[in-house]
């Protein structure tokens, strides 16, 4: 069932015109913000460690840009861990909603500074907007440890990242209203699609907004390993064991040639002080 205005078409004509003049005068265009990003697409590989990136922005020379490379909105499932004295123990489960996948926000100094509360809540601009905007779920688990827990996860991974100074920070460029941020590609972060976006801040409010897509694409055997683990999982299971298989008889033929080269006997071992292991 849909709604419509009562009152004729003379009258649904009348508040779409009026509609459109409002949007006209008051909601921010993207015509007012350039932003290039070098380059387009990236790729990654199985032995890649570091990418640059630069993205160079324009706006009017009487603002200032934050810039925003964002993931999806994403859902996640986390185990819940409470301590009973120094044991740790699973607690259940906790389902996170309402985050991206990836958040990394560059701007010329605090955001605070920038943008009032309000405009940095509704764009998720800093940790503390992630913290509120966030979903969790059942709702007996929803406390402040949970959402900050959640929060030091993505930001430890490199998943989140906030930066107003330094050398990845929004710095002027050769002309007004250029500016241009440098940063290294994050290596955790998935291949997808990722909105670069700026938004244009004056008087304390966004002015203007303008995204642009950034493609970040695997190849060679990252590629094909991305591949067969949605397209071919029995194939790709077949191969993960062979190989572990592989590298299992491998390694002991490498420790058992070395110890035959420097004697065999017991003397010739190093002291091992033992490693830690998953359960």
């Amino acid at each position: 069932m849909t709604l419509t205005p009562a009152g004729g078409t003379w009258r649904r004509t009348a508040l779409a015109v009026t509609g459109f003049v409002w949007i006209l005068g008051a909601a921010p265009t993207a015509a007012d913000v350039q932003v290039t990003v070098d380059p387009p697409r990236l790729e990654v590989s199985t032995f890649t460690t570091a990418m640059p990136l630069r993205i160079t922005v324009r706006v009017d020379p009487g603002a200032r840009p934050v810039v925003v490379i964002r993931g999806r909105a994403t859902e996640a499932t986390f185990n819940r861990k409470i301590r009973i004295g120094p044991i740790w123990l699973n607690s259940g489960q906790v389902h996170v909603s309402g985050t991206p996948t990836l958040l990394l926000r560059f701007s010329p100094g605090p955001i605070e500074a920038l943008l009032g509360r309000d405009a940095i809540d509704a764009h998720q601009l800093d940790a503390e907007a992630i913290v509120r905007t966030m979903h969790v779920a059942p709702a007996e688990a929803d406390e402040p440890a949970i959402r900050d827990s959640y929060l030091a996860l993505r930001t430890g991974d490199g998943s989140y990242r906030f930066v107003d100074s330094g050398e990845e920070t929004v710095t002027p460029g050769a002309s007004p209203g250029e500016f241009t941020v440098t940063l290294h590609w994050p290596a955790t972060a998935p291949t997808a699609t990722y909105d670069v976006t700026v938004y244009a801040c004056r008087d304390g409010a966004v002015d203007a907004v303008a995204t642009t897509p950034l493609d970040v694409a695997a190849i060679g055997v990252a590629a094909w390993l991305a591949s067969a683990a949605t397209t071919h999982a029995p194939l790709y299971g077949a191969v993960a064991v062979a190989v572990a298989i592989a590298l299992g008889f491998g390694i002991d033929f490498l420790v058992t040639f070395f110890r035959r080269r420097g004697g065999g006997g017991r003397g010739s071992e190093a002291h091992s002080p033992g490693r830690l292991s998953a359960h």
